[in-house]
């Protein structure tokens, strides 16, 4: 068996590399999500599930305001090194670098400004909760360099210098955190500590990730001609960034609907149901961030055949991976939230509705990411929006009677109504399978 796998890898380059990068992005992002664990266990431990509640609802607008800072480059960025990955045109990669800093700068300075001035109406108006005023004012600090640092990340990830990319992306910030967390353990802490622990390890990310692409930029020569200009640059990422936004929102809009219609302790469980859940998404995110630039390689060059083949690896590698945690985390639900407190044992129905989303979106392959590599932004931004809409009227209606479960139903309804609608596209458009069932495939 090892022998025909070599044989199959050495007639394979792309499953090779999907493979060997797969691997390490694997062990990075585990580490990375082991340390993200484990700095939820110890805001449990310190501030309890209160704690919880503000530190996931503050990540999680900074995220969201991250997405509107980043115009969607974060996610162009990815194609366009893809395409210009070669010795031909390696030198257009500065001004496509050059060209986003122009532009995401000063945006996300004007946006994070806006945040710091309007923190009491946003705390108020959206959270019903003056608490969180103080914790606006940082995010709103921290916002230029977040945005700096999606894209930094997203850019050095298309070198496929996937060692990197991941490292500062899952790996530095909570190991700064945790520094942070055991230097105060001793001392009673209010909850806003948290937020400038990590929106330090936030501004650190960022010179890391943007001096490591300075470093590789600085040996490439200045291209004679610039291909892209700034208007096409925005006519890709916009799409994409509504995209980006619709989908951030489908994560964020529960955490905001619980906050406002219960209480923050019931934010904080439903975070850490949907932290263990992506215990199932770690199988998609890892497998795409190799398979993203590979997807936009071979698809511009026109290796159809040689697409489909590493599409249906992907999709595979995803679901048996996909269907083997979801049931280790199914079975040991109640005991993997109850290590976190018995406070969050209550989310035990929650985390289940959770990971049976991830699973069919897991099933369904990489098509939003292929959709983004390939040119077809504007469907999946228009796949996205109408998964949004349906969310927020579920989540509405549901998690004022059903409290958390409701918020869980609305966010796996939607996001598997967002995947069958791209697929079907897919395979209709363009003649692409891009997700995996053993009985139909």
């Amino acid at each position: 068996m090892i022998n025909r796998l070599k044989s199959k890898l050495s007639r394979d380059a792309n499953l090779k590399e999907l493979l060997k990068g797969s691997a390490i992005t694997f062990v990075l992002k585990m580490i990375g999500m082991t340390l993200g664990y484990i700095v939820v266990y110890m805001i449990s431990k310190k501030n309890g599930a209160d704690g919880v509640g503000y530190y996931s609802l503050i990540n999680q607008l900074l995220l969201l305001l991250g997405v509107v800072a980043t115009l969607g480059m974060n996610v162009s960025v990815l194609r366009y090194v893809g395409q210009y990955n070669n010795p031909e045109k390696a030198s257009q990669m500065r001004n496509l670098y050059s060209r986003i800093l122009a532009m995401i700068i000063p945006t996300s300075i004007i946006l994070g400004l806006a945040v710091f001035l309007s923190a009491n109406h946003i705390a108020y108006y959206l959270f019903k909760n003056i608490d969180y005023a103080k914790a606006i004012e940082v995010t709103g600090i921290a916002l230029p360099f977040f945005a700096l640092n999606r894209v930094g990340v997203e850019f050095i990830r298309g070198l496929k210098k996937l060692e990197i990319s991941e490292f500062i992306r899952s790996v530095f910030r909570p190991i700064f955190v945790i520094i942070c967390l055991i230097t105060f353990w001793s001392r009673e802490i209010p909850d806003i500590y948290i937020i400038y622990f990590f929106v330090l390890g936030v501004i650190i990310n960022s010179f890391l990730s943007n001096g490591a692409i300075w470093a590789f930029l600085l040996k490439l020569p200045s291209p004679k001609k610039r291909e892209l200009s700034n208007g096409e640059l925005l006519k890709v990422s916009s799409p994409m960034m509504i995209t980006a936004i619709s989908s951030t929102l489908m994560g964020a809009v529960s955490l905001f609907l619980i906050e406002y219609f219960t209480t923050t302790d019931q934010v904080g469980v439903y975070g850490v149901s949907f932290r263990v859940s992506q215990l199932i998404a770690i199988v998609l995110i890892v497998v795409n961030t190799i398979a993203a630039p590979k997807f936009s390689e071979l698809f511009w060059a026109k290796k159809m055949d040689e697409l489909q083949q590493v599409i249906r690896q992907s999709a595979k590698m995803m679901f048996w991976a996909a269907l083997f945690l979801s049931i280790v985390v199914i079975v040991g639900s109640k005991w993997i939230l109850g290590i976190f407190g018995n406070d969050f044992i209550d989310g035990q129905w929650t985390l289940i509705v959770l990971v049976i989303g991830q699973l069919v979106n897991a099933a369904t392959g990489s098509v939003g990411l292929f959709l983004n590599m390939s040119g077809n932004q504007k469907i999946l931004r228009n796949t996205a929006l109408i998964s949004l809409l349906l969310q927020c009227i579920i989540a509405v209606t549901l998690i004022p009677n059903m409290g958390i479960i409701g918020a869980a139903i609305s966010s796996s309804v939607a996001g598997a109504l967002w995947n069958l609608m791209c697929i079907l596209y897919v395979y209709k458009k363009l003649n692409l399978k891009t997700f995996y069932l053993p009985l139909l495939n």
